[in-house]
């Protein structure tokens, strides 16, 4: 079974996401999910929209031995919790 983790995305990943970007846009049965973004500038923009973080937010999947393969994250806004019934 292949190991993988997750850490949060530092700016240094930037380049690296950029390409994951690209590559969705242009292969679309590749394609990430939402928002797809055509760069990593665009996913900054999207990010802001969102008052997110690249650090807080985004997340590189990282091989076994420590190398990304792929990346993840969520757009939220505070209205987007429901405080838990008891």
């Amino acid at each position: 079974m292949t190991t993988i983790n997750l850490r949060p995305a530092q700016r240094a990943d930037l380049p690296f996401i950029g390409k994951l970007c690209a590559r969705s846009t242009s292969i679309h049965h590749e394609g990430i999910g939402y928002p797809r973004c055509e760069d990593e500038g665009e996913l900054l923009a999207e990010l802001a929209l969102y008052e997110n973080s690249l650090e807080e937010h985004v997340f590189v999947v990282c091989g076994q031995a420590g190398d990304p393969v792929g990346v993840t994250g969520f757009l939220v806004r505070a209205c987007d919790f429901v405080e838990r019934m008891t």
